[in-house]
């Protein structure tokens, strides 16, 4: 391999990893200019699965008896009511729609393996580093 090979090989090498961390770093930083989830909003597939997801996982760890919505990224009469359902444990206003204090309280209490919190066992929210913090609207 010559000289000039080497140097091309490198430098593409480089530019793919650079390219791989902006869009790492910026992603982290997505969550408070995250849209509502919810009727009447532009619902984003992965916002809408991250809501359905991690009410599932509380209703199920929870001991709750709502109904868990099914996981398919699609945003319906279901969905609406599992939020509701979601609001109402958490003492929240129960409109249907996932907005900023809802997320918050889904970070908190949502799956550890998508919001990187471990509530209820542990004090505070999720983490910006978590898949579900990108498309989960939240104030942090």
């Amino acid at each position: 391999m010559s000289f000039k090979s080497k140097i091309v090989k490198g430098g593409m090498a480089v530019a793919m990893a650079g390219t791989a961390l902006m869009g790492i770093t910026t992603a982290a930083n997505a969550s408070p200019s995250a849209g509502n989830i919810g009727a009447g909003y532009t619902n984003n597939t992965h916002g809408v699965w991250c809501a359905q997801h991690n009410i599932s996982y509380w209703f199920r760890t929870s001991g709750s008896d709502h109904r868990e919505p099914a996981e398919d990224g699609i945003f319906g009469a279901e969905t609406k009511q599992a939020i509701k359902d979601f609001q109402e444990e958490m003492g929240l206003p129960q409109d249907g729609v996932l907005g900023p204090q809802t997320g918050n309280a889904l970070m908190a209490h949502g799956d550890p393996t998508y919001t990187g919190s471990d509530m209820p066992y542990r004090a505070g929210g999720g983490t910006s580093t978590s898949y579900c913090y990108t498309y989960l609207p939240t104030t942090w």
